[in-house]
Formats: structure tokens, C-alpha cells, sequence
């Protein structure tokens, strides 16, 4: 009977196994564009000071520094909100490991005590 406790003990760690990995499956490619979406901006940004006075605003000097500065703007703005979406994705996924691994183990207690009965 010993072999029965041990099996669902394996299956309910296979089961939680498969639904950590659907979960986490976009995990990745949200690290990857939390850590590469500021520095695109900020290479963006170093590509195109150079060329603005060339090519400014009709002789305004006022409005070049905010054109300058756009692209950064905006890897921050895409890079800042995704490492704070990676950031609660692994959380979450942590305390769902954990309430899969107290469920698992209940399951073999409840297995158990039942066994003895």
C-alpha cells in the first residue's frame, strides 16, 4: 500500500511540474526585453545626437534635446513596466510552487491516514 502514497506523490509533482512550465512558458522573453528595452533606447538616443543639429528644427535649439532624448524615453518606458510584470510573474509562480507542494503533501497524509483506517 506504500506503493500507492509514493505514486500520486510522483504524479502530483509531474502534474505540478508541467503546470509551473505552461506557466512560466513567456518567462524568458519578458527577462529579455526588460534587460535589452532601456539600452535599445538609450543606443537609439547616442545614434541620433549627433545628427540633430544637422538636421534640427529649422533653427529652434529648444526642441532637439527632447527629440535627442525620445528613444531612451521610450526603452524606459517599455523595459521599467516589464521587469516589474518579471518581477510578479516570479513571485506568483513561487507561491503557486509552494501551494503545490503543501497540496501534494496533504494528499499523502490524507493518503495515508486513510490507509491505517
Amino acid at each position: 500500500m506504500r506503493y500507492d502514497i509514493e505514486s500520486a506523490l510522483l504524479a502530483s509533482e509531474r502534474a505540478a511540474a508541467v503546470t509551473l512550465w505552461n506557466m512560466g512558458r513567456g518567462r524568458r522573453v519578458l527577462a529579455a526585453i526588460a534587460s535589452t528595452a532601456g539600452w535599445v533606447g538609450l543606443i537609439e538616443t547616442a545614434r541620433e545626437v549627433p545628427y540633430l543639429p544637422l538636421f534640427g528644427c529649422c533653427g529652434e535649439c529648444a526642441c532637439w534635446p527632447a527629440s535627442a532624448f525620445f528613444p531612451g524615453a521610450m526603452g524606459l518606458v517599455v523595459a521599467i513596466p516589464a521587469y516589474f510584470a518579471l518581477r510578479y510573474l516570479c513571485a506568483r509562480l513561487e507561491a503557486v510552487k509552494t501551494e503545490m507542494r503543501v497540496a501534494s503533501l496533504e494528499l499523502a497524509n490524507l493518503l495515508s491516514l486513510r490507509q491505517r483506517n
